[in-house]
C-alpha cells in the first residue's frame, strides 16, 4: 500500500473582514456553549465554580471570509500509515508520525532520513484503527532544552502522553529511554469498542501544553462530564510541578470538574488546531 504525504493550502479571501478580532482563549469565569445536532453540547472555559457564566466576545463569531479553494501538493510517498505531521518554528524539516510507533523525518529536500527520530513500537499498541502514536508537540524551546511530548496506546491498550528528549549529539535522533510519563488514563469501564481515544498534542499561544482525549466509545457516560477527562481537550503546565502543573486559569482548578479539564462534551476531538493570532480553537 503507497500513502500519500500530502500538503494543504487553505485559501480564503483578502479584504477587511479577513483580519484577526482580536479574540483569545476563553478564560476561567467564562463559557461558550454549541449545541450539535446529536443534543450533545459542547463546552469551553467553563465555570471555575463561582457561578458567573458570560460569553466571550469574538469566540463564536470569528468572521472569517468564506473558504475560496484548495491546493494540493504532493510531498512525499511510501509512509506506513502516517498519522500525524509537525514542524519546528525555523526548521525546515518536517517530522512524521506513523502510527506503529515512529516518527521520521523529511529533510529541507523532502528525503527521508534514516534510522528513524523516534522508534518506540516496543511500548505502542497500534490495533484496530485508532490506537497507536496519535499525536506529538515539540515545546516551544526546543531548539535550546530538547523536549517534545507524545501521546500513544501502550501495550495495555491506556493512553499515554509521554515527555523524551533529543539527543545531544544527534539532532535528528531522539532518546526512546528519555520518557517520562506525564498522563495515562485506561478505557471507560464501560467503553465498547478499542476507539475514541483523540491524540492531538499542541502548544498553545500561551505556551501551556493542550492535549485531547476522546471518549472512550462510552458517549453515555463521558462526554458531559466534566470531572473525567475523556471527551475533553485537557490543558497543562509541563514548565512546571512533577509531572505537570495545572494553569491557574484552568475553568475547574476551583472545584466543579477535573483540573486539566479545558473543554468538554466533544466525545472524539481527534484534531484540533490553536489559531496562534487568535487564539480560535478548531476542533474536528
Amino acid at each position: 500500500m503507497v500513502v500519500f504525504l500530502v500538503g494543504v493550502i487553505f485559501l480564503r479571501g483578502s479584504g477587511e473582514e479577513g483580519t484577526s478580532n482580536g479574540s483569545t482563549p476563553p478564560v476561567a469565569g467564562a463559557t461558550t456553549t454549541t449545541s450539535g445536532t446529536d443534543g450533545g453540547t459542547a463546552t469551553t472555559g467553563s465555570s471555575s465554580g463561582n457561578g458567573t457564566d458570560t460569553t466571550v466576545p469574538g469566540t463564536t463569531d470569528p468572521n472569517l471570509p468564506e473558504l475560496q479553494g484548495l491546493e494540493l501538493e504532493t510531498l512525499f510517498t511510501g509512509f506506513r500509515q502516517p498519522s500525524t505531521i509537525n514542524a519546528i518554528e525555523g526548521d525546515p524539516r518536517l517530522f512524521v508520525g506513523q502510527r506503529l510507533g515512529v516518527i521520521r523525518i523529511l529533510d529541507e529536500n523532502r528525503d527521508m532520513l534514516d534510522p528513524a527520530f523516534l522508534d518506540i513500537q516496543d511500548r505502542v499498541l497500534a490495533n484496530g484503527i485508532e490506537q497507536g502514536l496519535l499525536g506529538f508537540d515539540f515545546h516551544p524551546d526546543f531548539a535550546s532544552n530538547g523536549r517534545f511530548f507524545v501521546y500513544y496506546t501502550d501495550r495495555g491498550g491506556n493512553r499515554q502522553l509521554s515527555e523524551f528528549s533529543v539527543s545531544v549529539s544527534d539532532p535528528n535522533r531522539a532518546l526512546p529511554d528519555s520518557e517520562i510519563v506525564l498522563w495515562e488514563q485506561q478505557q471507560p469501564p464501560d467503553a465498547t469498542d478499542i476507539r475514541h481515544y483523540g491524540g492531538q498534542v499542541s502548544f498553545g499561544p500561551d505556551g501551556y501544553l493542550w492535549f485531547s482525549s476522546g471518549d472512550g466509545a462510552d458517549s453515555r457516560a463521558q462526554g458531559q462530564d466534566p470531572n473525567t477527562m475523556y471527551g475533553a481537550i485537557m490543558r497543562i503546565d509541563v514548565d512546571s510541578g512533577d509531572p505537570y502543573a495545572v494553569p491557574a486559569d484552568n475553568p475547574f482548578v476551583e472545584g466543579d470538574g477535573a483540573p486539566e479539564v479545558w473543554a468538554y462534551g466533544l466525545r472524539n476531538p481527534w484534531r484540533f488546531s490553536i489559531d496562534q493570532q487568535s487564539g480560535l480553537v478548531y476542533v474536528a
